[in-house]
């Protein structure tokens, strides 16, 4: 069948079955769909049928020659990363004279192999819009800056505006510095606040860790105070703690500089009712709406650390947020000169404020040899309290990475994820514990969604206070898909196995990456009947 000798096949079946099946009965042989010998007579009354799975050698293939199998040893990853900015401040009040400042640094590193070929700047602030101009934004001293002129106001004092910072950002060391004002109100950072940067990186086959650790540092925050007299920093920082997480250790440090240990008898309105101010120079929440710790006499420059144990009862699976507050909540201060949260990690690392989060995982982050893909979709459209967005994996994805939300929003209160592989998604995976605890950044677990090509994934994001949602909010997904296919079928020379294996992982890669460094292997295949199949032989017997 296989060399399509169809005389000695018929011949062959013939005199096989010849004193096997009487003469009443009429039968048939396929395989794979094709027949290969039938006896007509009788005409049929009643039907048998039996079939057989079988392997050996695969019609119309040869059976010697030569196989291949190919990988990629180095290639060019086309990505994207993002530099989130914490919602923070604060700008108090003050004049145009003489205004409230709150003066942020955001500290990062970009890899000096990674080639930038964009870079994006989101804006969210909340600051004056109105009176003299003022440089807002500072990229890495003066390579950019960015005026409150410049930016585009899209109504009230909370904006939203995106700039091309191309050419700002260096390898190596950064610094962007935010100066925040409000006359008569708290200036600062709404969440979507981010830059993102497009790049190229040369890469070779890595493997991947099943022990995490991180240092997530404060940005560097100092309120100083204006006409008025007053101020008081804050900034709500978000970590993460994966789904297959285990041994989970959690540090947190904070470095706070030249706080007012107050001594009034006013009031503000607080988590759960009127409190005196004098009772919260220093508030700090964990995951929660009620604080974790307080301090009603600061010294002026004191250091706060908790350590392990005193964090374990208070961490998440998933989306961690920590809000810290220097002589003000809400809508209310009462610090003077200026209350710091003080963060330097390029030259003090270990005098800085940061969340250290060390884990083990359960379970191997990546398949061996396979190579990690990310993607960013924005969930377009117009602005709604309400938006939800559906991606799916490719076909060459065989793992899932992780999976975040970036949220971005003119004005901001509480805010819902949701997520799952049905519409509308019904797991609630985040929920803002407080006012202005809102992360750019929050954390989906793998658990919700699927791998399949064919399968969409949902995210919902709402604002409990009918709050826009801006289309600019984004997935960020990651995935892995193999960096080598296996021997394929044997052709009758080698240049045309080695050319299929090379097809074969271009097509794995996909439009993901340019591989630079293929490694080919070629083996010969002589006289090996039992390598392809499996196929199905079926009888038909019928009288």
């Amino acid at each position: 069948w296989v060399e399509e000798e169809y005389s000695i096949l018929v011949s062959f079946m013939g005199n096989v079955t010849q004193d096997i099946i009487p003469e009443r009965y009429g039968f048939g042989l396929w395989i794979g769909g094709d027949l290969i010998y039938k006896r007509d007579n009788p005409s049929p009354l009643s039907r048998s049928v039996a079939r057989k799975l079988v392997s050996g050698i695969e019609k119309q293939k040869p059976i010697q020659g030569f196989i291949s199998k190919a990988r990629a040893n180095n290639y060019i990853l086309t990505s994207t990363e993002i530099i989130p900015f914490s919602p923070e401040g604060a700008g108090w009040d003050g004049s145009f004279a003489d205004p409230g400042e709150g003066v942020i640094d955001k500290y990062f590193s970009i890899p000096s192999d990674m080639d930038i070929i964009n870079a994006t700047f989101y804006l969210s602030l909340h600051i004056e819009d109105d009176g003299v101009d003022w440089e807002v934004i500072n990229i890495n001293n003066g390579a950019c800056t960015i005026n409150r002129d410049e930016i585009n106001f899209i109504g009230g004092e909370g904006t939203f505006d995106k700039h091309n910072i191309l050419g700002c950002i260096n390898n190596g060391e950064n610094e962007v510095k935010v100066k925040v004002r409000n006359m008569g109100y708290n200036g600062h950072l709404h969440p979507g606040m981010l830059i993102k940067i497009d790049y190229n990186k040369n890469e070779s086959i890595q493997t991947y860790n099943q022990t995490f650790s991180k240092r997530y540092y404060f940005d560097n925050v100092v309120s100083n105070e204006g006409y008025d007299g007053e101020s008081g920093a804050w900034e709500s920082i978000s970590f993460y703690v994966p789904e297959n997480a285990e041994d989970i250790n959690v540090t947190m440090h904070i470095e706070a500089k030249n706080v007012r240990d107050y001594t009034g008898s006013s009031w503000f309105y607080s988590w759960s009712g009127w409190r005196r101010r004098r009772d919260y120079d220093y508030i700090v929440f964990v995951n929660s709406g009620s604080y974790f710790d307080r301090d009603a006499h600061p010294s002026l420059d004191e250091t706060y650390h908790y350590n392990p144990n005193e964090m374990e009862n208070e961490l998440l699976e998933g989306t961690n947020v920590v809000s810290v507050y220097l002589n003000n909540y809400g809508d209310y201060e009462w610090g003077s000169g200026q209350p710091q949260i003080y963060s330097d990690p390029f030259n003090n690392p270990d005098t800085s404020s940061y969340i250290e989060v060390n884990y083990s995982l359960s379970e191997i982050s990546a398949p061996y040899g396979s190579i990690k893909i990310t993607n960013l979709q924005e969930f377009g459209g117009g602005a709604d309290w309400e938006k939800e967005t559906s991606f799916s994996f490719p076909e060459e994805a065989i793992q899932m990475g992780d999976i975040y939300v970036h949220t971005v929003q003119q004005y901001s209160y509480i805010v819902d994820v949701e997520a799952d592989a049905y519409t509308p998604p019904g797991t609630l995976i985040f929920s803002s514990p407080s006012s202005r605890a809102v992360p750019t950044t929050v954390y989906i677990p793998k658990t919700v969604f699927e791998l399949s090509p064919i399968a969409n994934n949902y995210v919902m994001l709402s604002d409990r206070n009918h709050n826009d949602i801006l289309p600019e909010s984004a997935i960020e997904y990651s995935f892995y898909v193999p960096s080598f296919v296996g021997y394929g079928v044997v052709f009758a020379n080698q240049t045309d196995a080695e050319d299929d294996a090379m097809f074969r992982l271009n097509q794995t890669l996909g439009d993901f990456i340019s591989a630079e460094n293929i490694v080919v292997e070629s083996s010969e295949m002589t006289g090996v009947p039992t390598m392809w199949g499996p196929t199905i032989m079926e009888v038909r017997v019928w009288h």
